[in-house]
């Protein structure tokens, strides 16, 4: 095989050096004999179009060609790896490239909820691009590095023997899905336009709908029939935003927002307005894509700002739905993740909604329906019960808040302001949370406890630095 023994760690994390995952994947690649680079896709800067094979796309492309296995590298935001990695695999996609007889596996920061639900995902991303699955690896993220240390350095270096193992003996794992149809993986291909028939509706409501898309209306032929559908069948008024064109930027998980009491975004651009319009509104809508296994890039980029509406629910009060477009039968679960993550934010979700390989006269009929109903819901303020999965990531995060007060500021604030504890805080969190009025002294202890982290991992490994940072979109190559 060319290229035989060669392993590439493909970094999606937009915090690059200073990214828990990256010290992870540095330490599965310690325990490595085979020859490692690495390539940081988030410093690449990508376009959001699929189609485009711009320079720096064609040499991370080369960089995986030439490689026998590959490493996909992120910090978990919001169920799924980050916009910069969703990007690259999009553009795969859609330029029909595959990467058959190479090895694939994951490592993975986060806070170890839904881990598998992640790494199944991209199992199955990995498997469709023609790869074999061998495995993955979750670390616990902290400033700097990784909590748990023997445990997640334990989990590298099994990582590690398998990668050496399967390059030594030419070993090719099972894959466990069969290759899809194109159509359902491509993000281009938006779905079916349904003709939208029916009586306009009176709009005598006194309610909006804010209907929110992740491509415009004049690409997504598909989404704009469901707008139709939604605008024609309700009597409230109906207002469309869409992500594409709007200059809204994917997070780049800057700590300070995390110390923010007021919930504000770091980030200067159009998601202030863009969050008001969520706030003011009376429903929602959210109408993503099916592209690439997973939901379109310009949604997930619009989910991944407003995770702090997540992990501290400011939507209450609030109706709506989620649909999902494309995908064949792949839009089942794009349209309930949409709709738990509007659960999730607050939001009294009717579910979820996709046209599959259904009829789309069908679908339709069912859209409009869905639009009665959330009519009713708004004119009758229903009362809609927040189900396991939202109930599971509200009691983690508050959690969270309690046993790392300082690291997440705003939380804190956030959780006590609502009465979510349902035990007493630690007093070291409000002693140290008085003592953090602003950003400065915040931001000396994060980097403290970070270069603390790093020295401990130099000391365990002999000496040998931490990673100093990912400067080219490429970094040194294979020699």
């Amino acid at each position: 095989m060319a290229g035989a023994g060669r392993i590439l760690f493909v970094c999606g994390s937009p915090k690059g050096e200073a990214s828990s995952s990256l010290l992870a994947a540095r330490t599965v690649s310690h325990f490595l004999k085979h020859d490692v680079a690495f390539v940081d896709v988030a410093a690449a800067r990508l376009s959001l179009d699929p189609a485009q094979a711009e320079p720096a796309f064609r040499e991370i492309v080369e960089a995986m060609r030439e490689a026998s296995a590959i490493v996909w590298v992120f910090g978990a935001i919001l169920w799924h790896a980050p916009v910069q990695l969703k990007v690259l695999f999009d553009k795969c996609f859609e330029q029909d490239l595959r990467f058959d007889g190479k090895i694939a596996a994951t490592v993975l920061s986060s806070a170890h909820l839904f881990d598998d639900f992640i790494c199944d995902g991209l199992r199955l991303v990995s498997e469709q691009l023609g790869c074999g699955y061998i495995g993955d690896v979750s670390v616990e993220g902290v400033p700097g590095g990784y909590a748990d240390c023997d445990k997640a350095e334990t989990e590298c270096r099994l990582l590690a023997g398998r990668l050496d193992a399967a390059l030594d003996s030419g070993y090719l794992p099972y894959r466990r899905t069969t290759d899809m149809r194109p159509q359902d993986l491509k993000p281009l291909c938006f779905g079916r336009e349904f003709p939208v028939d029916g009586p306009q509706r009176p709009k005598t409501g006194r309610k909006t709908i804010l209907v929110v898309t992740g491509h415009k209306l004049d690409d997504n032929p598909a989404a704009r029939a469901v707008y139709a559908a939604i605008d024609r069948a309700s009597g409230n008024r109906v207002e469309l935003f869409e992500v594409a064109g709007s200059g809204l930027g994917p997070c780049e998980l800057r700590q300070e927002c995390m110390l923010r009491g007021d919930l504000s975004c770091a980030q200067a651009d159009v998601f202030g307005q863009l969050k008001r319009r969520l706030l003011e509104a009376d429903a929602i809508v959210f109408v993503g894509q099916c592209a690439g296994t997973f939901v379109d890039a310009h949604m997930l980029t619009l989910i991944g700002r407003a995770g702090s509406m997540l992990i501290m629910p400011q939507l209450q009060g609030k109706y709506g739905f989620a649909v999902a477009t494309g995908g064949g039968g792949l839009g089942r679960g794009m349209a309930r993740y949409l709709s738990d993550f509007l659960t999730g934010c607050g939001v009294q979700s009717l579910g979820g909604l996709t046209e599959g390989d259904g009829d789309g006269q069908g679908f339709a009929a069912t859209v409009a329906w869905t639009v009665e109903q959330l009519d009713r819901a708004l004119e009758e303020c229903w009362e809609v019960p927040a189900r396991c999965l939202v109930r599971t990531e509200h009691y983690f995060q508050r959690e969270a808040a309690a046993k790392f007060g300082v690291a997440v500021r705003g939380y804190y604030h956030y959780f006590r302001r609502n009465k979510l504890f349902d035990f007493p805080p630690i007093l070291a969190i409000r002693l140290l949370v008085m003592l953090l009025p602003g950003r400065r002294l915040a931001d000396f202890l994060i980097r403290k406890s970070a270069g603390m982290t790093r020295a401990r991992w130099e000391k365990r490994f002999g000496g040998e630095a931490a990673p100093s940072g990912l400067s080219r979109a490429v970094l040194p190559r294979f020699g």
